[in-house]
């Protein structure tokens, strides 16, 4: 179990027992087998950490209470990532070539800061109206 936020869980190691026991007897939503995976239908990266050790996350997209999207915090390659976008310069970057296909890997301009993220491409609607995925926090747009 994964806590998010400032607070702790008073008594998060009885959610963590309950949790591992649920898994083991695969009651609720382990009865099928509950997998972590990416939307892509891929596993997600491997991280490396002691057992038991806690990982600070920040959540980043909530579609519903079975897929959301988190990130490791202090995360270098991502910070990395962050700096090179703040610097993406669109004009210089040119348009997306014709016609723009699902899955295209890109840049899109989010609404809400006008700052540059990485997108893929999930469908072109007509119109030109393109809905894109913001590959690092997973909240979807149309732009």
């Amino acid at each position: 179990m994964s806590v998010v936020g400032t607070k702790g869980v008073n008594n998060l190691e009885t959610y963590e027992d309950v949790e591992y026991e649920a898994k083991e007897k695969k009651v609720g939503i382990w009865a099928e087998g509950l997998a972590m995976m990416t939307d892509a239908g891929r596993k997600p990266n491997e991280i490396e950490a002691e057992e038991g050790e806690r990982i600070k996350i920040e959540m980043t997209d909530i579609v519903d209470a079975t897929k959301f999207y988190v990130r490791i915090l202090k995360n270098s390659s991502m910070e990395e990532i962050e700096a090179k976008m703040g610097d993406f310069d669109a004009d210089a970057a040119g348009d997306l070539a014709q016609p723009v296909k699902k899955d295209t890997l890109c840049a899109a301009k989010f609404e809400a800061d006008d700052g540059w993220y990485r997108a893929r491409v999930l469908q072109v609607a007509k119109g030109g109206n393109v809905e894109v995925q913001f590959i690092d926090y997973g909240n979807v747009e149309n732009v």
